[in-house]
């Protein structure tokens, strides 16, 4: 349908487009008399040294990981993909002074992006090569 002249998109094709954020973007949302501001930190590689100042005092730290971008390389040409980069970031943060005493959620994005042809195709395993279990 959407290869079709005249194509208009729904409400729902809207919604589910895909917006890249960059740079960091607040959201405060209000319960009650308590007031979370959720900080979205966007992806940008040169702004990352710029995160830690958003973590000041922060209680809870939600950090996704994109389960899908394991065979993506984060520079064409580089042999590890970026899920790894995503550990290097977790491993930074969860290590670093600021957030001794905040809490972590992990979310992993993107599982519906597992597909058994991508997974043969290029095997977990072979970027986390302690991984056991590949189709």
């Amino acid at each position: 349908r959407i290869s079709h002249k005249h194509y208009t998109p729904t409400v729902e094709d809207i919604r589910r487009l895909p917006i890249m954020t960059i740079g960091l973007t607040e959201h405060p949302i209000n319960f009650g008399n308590v007031v979370y501001n959720i900080v979205d930190l966007g992806g940008a590689w040169t702004e990352r040294r710029e995160w830690i100042h958003a973590f000041v005092d922060a209680e809870v730290v939600i950090f996704t990981f994109d389960i899908s971008s394991y065979c993506i390389g984060l520079i064409k040409g580089l042999k590890s993909g970026r899920l790894k980069e995503q550990f290097m970031i977790w491993e930074s943060l969860i290590a670093h002074h600021t957030l001794q005493k905040a809490n972590f959620i992990v979310i992993f994005t993107k599982a519906d992006r597992l597909t058994f042809s991508r997974l043969t195709r290029w095997r977990f395993s072979s970027y986390f090569p302690d991984f056991r279990g590949d189709p």
